[in-house]
């Protein structure tokens, strides 16, 4: 059916049209989804619709299976939802619609999103496509200096850097300029991670990376640090024993965080952080402040 334009102005009665639609959909072509919401948008505008909703995964269709955690499709849905904003501004028309989003909670062990210093030092070409990254191990590094040395280089070019226990490690931390020039805000050290602890003092609720943390334990790993932290560098909160548990430091390019613990759940090893705690919001809020996501 065409629609054509209504002659009545609804906001001159202070009225307001809403409405639902069900367009064609393909599987995982998102493409071609995205062109029947445009169409099916356009025809309620005609219709001084100012509110649509739409199903849920109109942009990929329901049963893309294993398809939902393919990067090309995650990549996809995110460049039509920008599209997506643009035309509902463009049209002066609030659009509602599905999509599958992946949501950084938990650690992801993605092999796409990971490199094994372990084996290897990563570039400087390797970092550049990435505008933060989340530095831990629990083994020694390939070449810990030389992994400190191109950290220094990506931070100078504005990338952020989060670092997490094994960084402070007498066995496996981190060397390099990262370190000795104090890029981070424990000092270059070597500490001991093997304690219990809990979220203690909250030093700046306000700040972005406390964003949704409530509550934190951890039944091992912790940085060890309790002394004063490199200069420029806040403290954010601490443990209840005064241990370091998070300290970020704003650079003229970029940012860095320390957060003091060791990154896997008590899913993977049972005396690490407990996952009924909020460790994963701490991680997600450093990769974000990092990134210039949020800003303090």
């Amino acid at each position: 059916m065409t629609a054509t334009a209504t002659s009545i102005d609804l906001s001159a009665y202070g009225m307001l049209r809403l409405g639902v639609a069900s367009p064609e959909l393909r599987v995982a072509d998102v493409d071609f989804n995205l062109e029947q919401i445009y169409q099916l948008s356009r025809q309620a505008s005609l219709q001084q619709c100012r509110f649509l909703l739409f199903p849920e995964l109109c942009l990929t269709g329901y049963t893309c299976g294993d398809l939902f955690f393919q990067h090309a499709l995650q990549t996809k849905v995110e460049q039509a939802l920008v599209d997506l904003a643009r035309f509902s501004a463009s049209e002066e028309m609030t659009l509602v619609v599905g999509a599958p989003l992946e949501r950084v909670t938990k650690w992801d062990a993605n092999p796409q999103y990971t490199y094994d210093a372990e084996d290897s030092t990563p570039t400087l070409q390797d970092l550049e496509g990435y505008e933060t990254v989340l530095v831990w191990n629990q083994l020694p590094y390939s070449d810990k200096v030389a992994l400190g040395d191109v950290l220094a280089d990506y931070s100078d070019l504005g990338g952020g850097v989060t670092l997490m226990v094994g960084s402070w490690n007498s066995q496996w931390r981190l060397e390099g300029r990262f370190m000795t020039e104090a890029y981070g805000s424990i000092p270059f050290g070597a500490y001991s991670p093997y304690s219990s602890g809990y979220l203690g003092t909250v030093h700046n609720p306000t700040h972005p990376i406390m964003g949704g943390v409530t509550s934190f334990s951890t039944g091992n790993f912790r940085c060890g640090y309790t002394g004063p932290l490199t200069t420029g560098s806040e403290l954010i909160a601490s443990y209840n024993d005064g241990m370091v548990l998070a300290a970020v430091k704003q650079h003229s390019a970029s940012r860095t965080c320390d957060l003091g613990f060791w990154p896997p759940s008590s899913d993977i090893a049972p005396s690490s952080w407990d996952v009924n705690t909020d460790g994963d919001v701490f991680m997600f809020n450093c990769l974000m402040w990092t990134a210039g996501a949020t800003s303090k």
